[in-house]
């Protein structure tokens, strides 16, 4: 069973993310018109187990609370999944100092990190290029390891490539 760490600051959307994901492994599509499931801010890790291609994956959430705590929580995760709040442009520079800390972190520079920006179906939302003037990806060590993509769980948008990046790590 593949392990997978889903973190990222408050409110970022993670919980939501997971929600979605959780209704595409089990009916297998997803339509802007499904019920958007209300959501809470996770307390701790929380973890959920999802199939997807004959794989079983559990997927653990890291509330936004004890993103400081991740080091401890991204060892026996296979791949992170950091998710990256692109609707709320006051939470940029939170974002982007988690984001550099795991990306320049020595002690994970070969674990796979997925860069998801949430809500991009929101008006004016940050895009990669602004986050990579910032961070410049070019820089992190090992930047092949890197995968991005924008999302939206509200409509559905870029959640099937959350599964198949996922399931291409536990190849």
């Amino acid at each position: 069973m593949g392990e997978v760490l889903f973190m990222g600051p408050k409110s970022c959307g993670k919980s939501l993310l997971l929600k979605r994901l959780q209704m595409l492994s089990e009916e297998k599509r997803l339509t802007p018109f499904d019920p958007i499931s209300a959501t809470k801010p996770t307390e701790g890790v929380e973890s959920t187990n999802f199939k997807f291609r004959g794989l079983s994956f559990v997927f653990k959430e890291l509330g936004g609370a004890v993103i400081s705590d991740w080091e401890t929580h991204a060892r026996s995760p296979k791949a992170i999944v950091f998710i990256f709040d692109a609707a709320d442009l006051t939470k940029t520079a939170t974002s982007v100092v988690w984001l550099n800390e795991v990306l320049m972190n020595s002690s994970f520079d070969t674990k796979p990190v997925m860069i998801v920006l949430s809500k991009c179906d929101v008006p004016d939302c940050i895009r990669f290029n602004v986050i990579d003037e910032i961070v410049g990806f070019e820089r992190v060590p090992n930047p092949s390891r890197l995968a991005f993509l924008e999302t939206s769980s509200v409509v559905g948008v870029g959640l099937s490539e959350v599964f198949h990046w996922i399931a291409d790590q536990f190849k």
